[in-house]
């Protein structure tokens, strides 16, 4: 059976930036919403990004990675609904040094960032419109 590369990508991911296991964050998605996680299709190479449901998505990033959950609050208090607020519940794995950071965040529909830069996006002109789908694509 040929794997695709977004499970490349994420089997990557847990291979050299964590001791944390998928089954061990897809488990604590289960456990905190009840709902099965489903992998994004588009993930960082220093995370792993599920959603849970059409309105939440867990992000288990390297702690070199780390996200500013007080900041990312604030901005989605200042620019609400363009932005996601964000939720951290800790962290999961074995070595200190290799652990992830658990993050909980809102679900924002919108054309993923890096589709809009490659081209893929709303065609430019739109103005506010193009400018509000990317910044809302930022946070999925």
């Amino acid at each position: 059976m040929a794997t695709s590369a977004l499970d490349r990508t994420i089997s990557d991911f847990f291979a050299s930036r964590t001791t944390a296991t998928r089954p061990q964050c897809d488990a604590f998605v289960l456990a905190r919403t009840g709902l099965e996680p489903a992998p994004l299709p588009i993930q960082g190479t220093s995370s792993y990004t599920v959603a849970a449901g059409p309105a939440k998505i867990f992000q288990f990033r390297a702690l070199a990675s780390s996200l500013d959950a007080e900041l990312a609050t604030l901005a989605a208090e200042i620019h609400a609904p363009f932005v996601a607020g964000c939720r951290e519940h800790g962290t999961l794995g074995e070595d200190e040094w290799w652990m992830v950071r658990v993050y909980e965040m809102d679900l924002l529909r919108g054309t993923p960032y890096r589709l809009a830069r490659d081209g893929e996006g709303p065609p430019p002109g739109e103005g506010a419109a193009c400018q509000r789908r990317t910044v809302e694509g930022l946070a999925e």
